[in-house]
Order: structure tokens, then sequence, then C-alpha cells
């Protein structure tokens, strides 16, 4: 899937490609619902979301970043903005996972965010 967007967003409409703006390369760490990861175990994000429950990918982002927001990351597909962090600044954003090893699996890596912007610009 990493390298199918560009393919993808070339056999769209314009008017369709026009909806995913790119926001650059960003910093993606990893979290869980534990106490490690988060302080807590109840698995609730910042908005309000069962984030293990959730049928969405789940990501934390910057507070500029509205909840709700639609990203695509390269390399994962479609996350939606459901939390926030301390350390979830400009630039970087932390990825949802169900289980700390799969968290840790994923460590740091630094990937292209495009922004669905629902025609809006």
């Amino acid at each position: 899937m990493t390298r199918l967007l560009p393919v993808i967003l070339f056999l769209l409409p314009a008017a369709a490609r026009a909806d995913w703006q790119p926001m650059g390369e960003f910093r993606i760490t990893a979290y869980c619902p534990c106490v490690r990861c988060c302080g807590k175990t109840d698995g609730i994000t910042a908005d309000g979301t069962y984030a293990p429950g959730s049928s969405e990918r789940i990501v934390a982002a910057p507070k500029e970043i509205p909840f709700g927001a639609r990203l695509w990351i390269e390399g994962v597909g479609v996350a939606v903005v459901h939390d926030r962090g301390r350390a979830i600044t400009q630039g970087r954003l932390e990825l949802f996972f169900g289980k700390h090893k799969d968290a840790l699996q994923w460590g740091v890596k630094h990937r292209k965010v495009f922004l669905w912007t629902d025609g809006k610009k």
C-alpha cells in the first residue's frame, strides 16, 4: 500500500485527488492502553473513544489536527485522530496498538502523512 497511494491518487478524478493534502513527513511512534504507555489501562482516548473496541485505526496527533481528522499514513493506511499526548507535538504522531508488544515492535518510523480535507481548502 505504501507505493500505491500515488497510483491511486492519479487514477482518481481531479476533484477527489485534491481531498488528500500532503502534510509532510512525520515521526511516528506507537502506544497501547497499558500503564507504561498511557499511565492508565481503561483504553479511553482524549475524545472519549474506547480505543480497543474501535473499528478505526486510531492515532494521537497534536492539537493543531482536530479530533476526527482522517490521515493517510504511508505504509499504514487511513487512521483517525482520537487522541492527544504530552509528547505529541508538531511533526509527530502516535499509532494505537492493542498490545504492548505490537507497539514496541513498531518502534519509531518516519512516514509521509496526508490529511483528508473533505473537499475543503
